[in-house]
Order: C-alpha cells, then sequence, then structure tokens
C-alpha cells in the first residue's frame, strides 16, 4: 500500500501490544517493548532499546545501541549510543536536570 515493506532483523525481541507501522527497518538483536509504537519509515539500529509505552515518529532513525525509556515520544532522531527520555524526548542527562530544576523551584 506504501511502496515499501517493514523487515525485522534477527533475534529482535517485540513485546506484546507492539505497533510496528510500514516500511519500518528494525536492526538485529533490537529490543521493543509492549505498548511502543514505531511510524512508518522509521530506521532502528542494531542492539537499540525501544520502551515500554513509547512513540517513535515517522521517518526517526534510533540509532545502534540508543536506547528511548518508557513512555517517551521521539520526534527527531536519537544518534548512536544516546539515550532519550521523555515527551518530547530529550538526552536523558538533560531530562534530568530540567527535572530537578522543577522540583527545586516548589
Amino acid at each position: 500500500m506504501f511502496g515499501g515493506e517493514t523487515v525485522i532483523g534477527s533475534e529482535v525481541a517485540i513485546d506484546h501490544h507492539a505497533y510496528i507501522a510500514h516500511d519500518v527497518q528494525v536492526g538485529n538483536l533490537a529490543t521493543i517493548c509492549g505498548h511502543a509504537a514505531i511510524m512508518g519509515r522509521a530506521l532502528i539500529g542494531d542492539r537499540a532499546y525501544i520502551g515500554p509505552g513509547s512513540v517513535i515518529i515517522n521517518g526517526a532513525t534510533v540509532g545502534q545501541g540508543a536506547k528511548v525509556t518508557m513512555g517517551a515520544v521521539v520526534t527527531r532522531s536519537v544518534e548512536e549510543g544516546q539515550v532519550v527520555t521523555g515527551n518530547f524526548a530529550l538526552p536523558h542527562q538533560v531530562f534530568l536536570s530540567n527535572l530537578r530544576q522543577i522540583r527545586s523551584d516548589h
């Protein structure tokens, strides 16, 4: 329907209720947790981790060995080995720094 095909690499772990759309490419040894949603034409690198309930936007790349934490909403590509957190996803340490700032303001 969309002109391509979804390809899942070898030894990929896909948990229940994960959604993988059209034209997605998933590398080898990746992990896709329950209730994650990967939209069309996304590229998921080898050994990437897509956390529970996270969302990967259409056309984004999650680099090799990258980690998308639980519930993160990825609106732009994630570099190789990077860890992102939050809605909208930020590098994990930036997210934690912002959270500490919010908590200390109260």
